[in-house]
């Protein structure tokens, strides 16, 4: 039984020493507030283009054409903008 718990106690200590790396580094709070501004920048957009096209003599097909647009752009440039970018999946491990 002590040798159970002496090898219980060994793997609980290497789990310690392994665990030293921080979740909340420098480029983790970085990448979290850019995500946060991205994701905020286009809520502000779908709430107030559909106003602005209405507010300047637009109806409601054009205030729908304009978030299609927006909509559309976003959902053909973002993979392209992923692949140029520096930051892919391999270098964040």
């Amino acid at each position: 039984m002590t040798d159970i718990l002496a090898f219980m106690d060994k793997i609980i200590n290497q789990k310690r020493a392994q665990s030293s790396v921080t979740l909340w580094n420098r480029q983790f709070v970085i990448i979290n507030v850019i995500t946060t501004l991205a994701f905020f920048a286009e809520y502000v957009l779908v709430t107030t283009v559909p106003l602005f096209a209405l507010r300047f003599g637009g109806n409601e097909a054009t205030a729908g054409v304009f978030m299609s647009i927006i909509s559309l752009t976003a959902l053909l440039v973002r993979p392209i903008l992923f692949s140029f970018s520096s930051c892919s999946m391999t270098n964040l491990a």
